[in-house]
C-alpha cells in the first residue's frame, strides 16, 4: 500500500473515522478529511469556510484505505482540546473512497477503426470508461500527426466524414501544434459541448505514414524468467530479451507509448514489442513497481529505469516526468542509472515509489526513490534521484553493519529486507506499522540517525533459521530456508497471508518471533524452495513436482483455488488442506512471480507462463490473456481451462 504524505477526501466523499467500535463522524457530501503526514484533520464545510472539528497526532502515518475495507491505525494520541491529550486511543479507523490529486492528468488512449490496412481508419479515443468518436470540425493535418505520432507513426492526413462509428462523440474543434503538443489530449478543443452539431455523419478519420506502430518479433521468444509489478508483469528470453504487459498509464511497459498491453487478443504474441534498452544489451534481472520497471543489463551490470518518475524512483535526477510513454525515450535515449565509480548491478528489486539495487563488488545496496518511512536506509527521510547530485558516488550504500554482506533484498511498499552473509540472516527497515521488519514494535526503521548498521537487529527467525530466500509483501514479509525446508512470513495478516489460521499481526510485539513464530504448513512431502508475495497473498514453490501453493487475499483469484473466500485466516485452511494452484495437465512450476493482484508462474515443460488473478478495469491486461476476463476466482477458470500468455 502506498503511503501518502497528503491525502485528501473531497466534499463529496463518503467519510466515516471510527475510534475504537464508536462512530466518531459519519458525513455524505458535506465534509473534508485531511489526512497529512503525522495528522489527520477533519473539517466542517460550511459554505466557503471550514470550521476546525478536531485533531488528532498520529505516531505512525495513516495509509489509505482499499475501497470496502478498513484500515486500523494504532495507538493514535489525541491533541485536541475535546479530551485529554494524554489519553491514547487504540484504534482509530478511516473509511471512504479517497480522491487523489498528485497524478497527472490521464492522456487518451487512441485507436484506428474500419480502415483498410492498420495505418488507416477512423479515429477512436477511450474517455476512460468508452470508445467514442472525434468531429472532423477544425480537425486538419496538424492534428492527425500529433495523432499519429502517438499510435507510434510519424505523420498523418485527416480525411473529414470518414464514416459513421459508434458511442459517444468525445472531442469537436480539435487545433493542434505540432511543435509543443505531444499527445492529442494537449491539443486545443472544444470537448463535447458542439457534439451535437456533428453526430457521427462527420466523425474524422486519418491516414497514418512513414513507421507502422508495431513490428513482428523476427524470431521465437522463449521466456525463462518472469517478474511482476503492481500490475504489470514482464518476461525475459533466452536470447536476453524482454516483453512487458499489462498497466501502461506512465509507461511502465517501455513501448514508448502509454497504452496497456495484454487486454485484446492483438497485443500479444509476435505483436507486442520487446523494450528497447540499447544496441548489444542484454536483460539479467528485473523489477516493477507501482508504475515504474528496472532492469538490469549486460554487460557491465548497467541498469536502466523507466515509467513513473515523480519521485525519483527512475534514478535520473533532474527528471520528474515519466519515461518509456513517449517517443524517443526508451533504447539508447534512456540513460542508465548512475550507481558509482567500479560498481555493477547483480539484483535488483522495487517498492511502490523506490528502487533498490544489489551491488558488486562488495555485496552492498544502494536505494533511491521516495524516503517517507526510511525505506532508503540513509537515517533520514530525504528522496534521493530526484535532484541533481544524489546519485552515483554522492548516494552511500545502506549500512547494514560490519562484516554483513547481502546476497538478495526483496521490497514491500514501503520496507526492504535483506539476506546477508555469513549465517543467512535477515534485516529489514523502513515502514513498520504492521511489524514487517520484524523486530517486536511497529517503529519505523532507516529515517533517523542511529538506527542502521550494527544498530539495526537480524529478524529473529529462531535457531537455526537459515535464510535462502526473502519476499516482501504490501505489508508484510517472508523468509525461506531450503536447509530446514520451512518458510516464516511476519507484519501484516489481515487477509490470513501469514498463514496461521487468525488475522492476528506478527512482529509487532515483543514474543511474536523467533520459536514463537511458527513455519506455515504447506503438506507433508513439501518442502518449500522460494516464495513470492503480493500486496495481501503469497504462494510458494514447493518441491518435489514444482507445485504452488498460494494464500491471503483471494476477491479476484490471485491464489489461483477458484474461490473467493480469504485463505489462511481460519483453522484447516493450511497443510494438507491447501490445494495446490493446478496450472493445467503435465505442467509443474519453476519460478514464481506476484504482482498487487496477481500471481504468475514458469511452468515445464515447453517454458510457458500463465497468470492468474486481477485482471479488469486499473489492472486490465496484466494476465497477458488477451482480455480483461478475472482468472482464478471463479471455477473453471484454472487448470487447462487458464491459457498460457503469447509472447
Amino acid at each position: 500500500m502506498v503511503v501518502f504524505s497528503n491525502l485528501l477526501y473531497e466534499a463529496s466523499d463518503s467519510v466515516e473515522i471510527r475510534v475504537g467500535n464508536v462512530s466518531v463522524i459519519n458525513h455524505t457530501g458535506n465534509a473534508q478529511v485531511l489526512l497529512s503526514q503525522n495528522r489527520l484533520v477533519w473539517s466542517q464545510k460550511y459554505g466557503k469556510f471550514f470550521k476546525p472539528f478536531f485533531s488528532r497526532q498520529l505516531q505512525f502515518l495513516v495509509e489509505p484505505p482499499v475501497v470496502g475495507r478498513w484500515v486500523a491505525v494504532h495507538k493514535v494520541v489525541d491533541v485536541s482540546r475535546e479530551i485529554d491529550p494524554t489519553m491514547v486511543v487504540e484504534e482509530v479507523q478511516v473509511f471512504g473512497v479517497p480522491s487523489v490529486p498528485a497524478a497527472p492528468p490521464k492522456r487518451f488512449q487512441l485507436r484506428l477503426v474500419g480502415g483498410t490496412a492498420a495505418n488507416s481508419g477512423r479515429l477512436e479515443m477511450y474517455s476512460g470508461s468508452q470508445w467514442g468518436t472525434i468531429c472532423d470540425r477544425t480537425f486538419d493535418d496538424v492534428a492527425a500527426t500529433v495523432a499519429c505520432k502517438e499510435l507510434g507513426y510519424k505523420s498523418g492526413l485527416a480525411i473529414a466524414g470518414w464514416g459513421a462509428g459508434t458511442g459517444p462523440v468525445l472531442q469537436t474543434d480539435i487545433r493542434c501544434n505540432a511543435s509543443i503538443h505531444k499527445w492529442l489530449s494537449q491539443c486545443d478543443s472544444g470537448g463535447n459541448i458542439s457534439a451535437h452539431l456533428c453526430w457521427h455523419r462527420k466523425d474524422v478519420g486519418v491516414i497514418c505514414k512513414d513507421t507502422p506502430p508495431t513490428s513482428q518479433e523476427s524470431s521465437a521468444f522463449v521466456p525463462v524468467s518472469i517478474f511482476a509489478g503492481a500490475s504489470h508483469t514482464c518476461a525475459t528470453s533466452a536470447d536476453g530479451k524482454m516483453k512487458c504487459f499489462g498497466q501502461n498509464r506512465e509507461g511502465q511497459l517501455g513501448l514508448g507509448d502509454y497504452l496497456e498491453r495484454g487486454g485484446r487478443p492483438e497485443h500479444m504474441g509476435p505483436l507486442l514489442p520487446s523494450v528497447k534498452l540499447g544496441p548489444r544489451l542484454t536483460v539479467a534481472a528485473v523489477a516493477g513497481g507501482l508504475a515504474h520497471t528496472c532492469a538490469v543489463l549486460q554487460p557491465g551490470g548497467v541498469v536502466k529505469c523507466w515509467g513513473r518518475n515523480l519521485e525519483g524512483q527512475l534514478g535520473l535526477p533532474g527528471n520528474t516526468q515519466a519515461l518509456g510513454d513517449g517517443l524517443g525515450e526508451m533504447g539508447s535515449d534512456l540513460p542508465a542509472v548512475d550507481l558509482g565509480p567500479g560498481l555493477t548491478a547483480t539484483h535488483i528489486t522495487a517498492g511502490m515509489y523506490h528502487t533498490c539495487v544489489l551491488l558488486q563488488p562488495g555485496g552492498i545496496i544502494k536505494c533511491w526513490g521516495y524516503n517517507g518511512n526510511g525505506q532508503l536506509g540513509l537515517g533520514d527521510m530525504e528522496w534521493r534521484g530526484d535532484q541533481a547530485g544524489e546519485m552515483g558516488a554522492a548516494l552511500p550504500a545502506v549500512d547494514l553493519g560490519p562484516g554483513l554482506t547481502a546476497t538478495d533484498i526483496a521490497a514491500g511498499s514501503n520496507h526492504n529486507c535483506a539476506l546477508l552473509q555469513p549465517g543467512g540472516i535477515v534485516k529489514c527497515w523502513g515502514y513498520n506499522n504492521y511489524g514487517q521488519l520484524g523486530l517486536g514494535d511497529v517503529i519505523d526503521r532507516g529515517g533517523v540517525p542511529g538506527h542502521m548498521g550494527a544498530a539495526l537487529p537480524a529478524v529473529d527467525l529462531g535457531r537455526g533459521f537459515e535464510a535462502t530466500g526473502v519476499a516482501c509483501g504490501g505489508r508484510f514479509s517472508c523468509a525461506v530456508s531450503k536447509p530446514l525446508g520451512i518458510v516464516k512470513c511476519w507484519g501484516e495478516n489481515l487477509f490470513g497471508q501469514l498463514g496461521q489460521a487468525d488475522i492476528f499481526s506478527r512482529g509487532d510485539q515483543p514474543g511474536e518471533m523467533g520459536r514463537q513464530l511458527k513455519p506455515i504448513s504447506l503438506g507433508k512431502g513439501y518442502v518449500p524452495t522460494a516464495i513470492t508475495a503480493g500486496i495481501y497473498h503469497a504462494c510458494a514453490l514447493l518441491q518435489p513436482g514444482g507445485v504452488i501453493k498460494c494464500w491471503g487475499d483471494n476477491d479476484a483469484g490471485a491464489t489461483g483455488l477458484e474461490e473467493t473466500r480469504i485463505i489462511g485466516d481460519q483453522a484447516r485452511e493450511m497443510g494438507d488442506f491447501l490445494n495446490p494452484v493446478n496450472v493445467g495437465s503435465g505442467l509443474n512450476a519453476t519460478a514464481l512471480t506476484a504482482g498487487f493482484f496477481h500471481t504468475c508462474a514458469l511452468l515445464q515443460p515447453g517454458n510457458l507462463v500463465k497468470c492468474w488473478g486481477l485482471n479488469s478495469n486499473s489492472y486490465a491486461g496484466v494476465l497477458g490473456a488477451g482480455d480483461t476476463r478475472n482468472r482464478g476466482a471463479a471455477k473453471n477458470t484454472m487448470g487447462d481451462n487458464l491459457p498460457p500468455v503469447r509472447l
